[in-house]
C-alpha cells in the first residue's frame, strides 16, 4: 500500500510538472505582430508596376508568407490541438494558392497601369499593420494565432476584392472569389474557437 501511494505520488508530481511546462510555452505577442509589420515594410518597398494583376501577385507572394510564418509559430509552441489542425491547413493551402496564381498570371499580357490599385493596396497593408499594432497579447499562442490570421485572412480577402476591381484577368478573378470564401469560412471557425477556447481541445 505504502508503494501505491508513492507511484501515486510521483504520478501526480510528473503530471504538474507536465502541465508547468506547457503553461511555460509563450510566444511574446511582438513576434506575431513583428511578422505582419515586417510584410507591411516589404510590401512597401517593393517597386510595384501599377498593373494590378501583377501587382496583386507580387503583394499575395507577400502576403502568404507571412501568414505562413505565423502559422509555423503556431506549429512550434502551440497547443491546441485544432489550431494546430488550421495551421497545418494554412501552411498548405497558402502553398498550393501561390503556384495557382504564378501559374494564372503565366503569359500575362501587362495592360494600362492603375495607380489606384496600388494606392488601395497600400491602405489595406496600412490598415492590417494598425490592427497588428494594437493586439493585446495574451501570452496563449493559440489565441494569438487565431486573432492574428483573422487579420491576415482579413487583409488578403481585401487584396483579392482590389484584384477583381481593378485588375483584368478574368481566370484571377475566379480563383480569388472562391479563395474569398474558404478564407471567410476559416475566419468564422477561428472566431468560433476564440468563443469557445477555454474549452479544451
Amino acid at each position: 500500500m505504502k508503494y501505491v501511494g508513492k507511484a501515486i505520488g510521483t504520478l501526480t508530481l510528473l503530471l504538474i510538472m507536465q502541465a508547468c511546462s506547457k503553461e511555460d510555452v509563450k510566444i511574446p505577442i511582438s513576434e506575431l505582430s513583428g511578422i505582419q509589420i515586417s510584410m507591411a515594410e516589404k510590401i512597401r518597398s517593393t517597386v510595384l508596376s501599377s498593373d494590378p494583376d501583377k501587382d496583386f501577385a507580387t503583394v499575395m507572394l507577400i502576403h502568404n508568407d507571412a501568414a505562413t510564418s505565423i502559422a509555423n509559430k503556431e506549429l512550434e509552441s502551440g497547443r491546441s490541438s485544432r489550431m494546430q489542425k488550421v495551421a497545418r491547413e494554412v501552411i498548405l493551402d497558402l502553398k498550393k494558392e501561390n503556384e495557382e496564381i504564378e501559374q494564372l498570371l503565366k503569359g500575362h499580357q501587362i495592360g494600362l497601369a492603375v495607380p489606384q490599385f496600388k494606392e488601395q493596396v497600400l491602405l489595406n497593408i496600412e490598415r492590417t499593420e494598425k490592427s497588428a499594432n494594437a493586439q493585446i497579447g495574451t501570452g496563449d499562442i493559440d489565441r494569438d494565432f487565431a486573432n492574428f490570421m483573422i487579420l491576415q485572412n482579413e487583409g488578403a480577402m481585401e487584396n483579392f476584392r482590389l484584384q477583381a476591381l481593378f485588375g483584368t484577368s478574368l481566370p484571377l478573378k475566379n480563383f480569388g472569389a472562391g479563395i474569398i470564401e474558404k478564407r471567410r469560412q476559416q475566419n468564422q471557425y477561428l472566431k468560433s474557437w476564440l468563443l469557445g477556447s477555454q474549452n479544451p481541445d
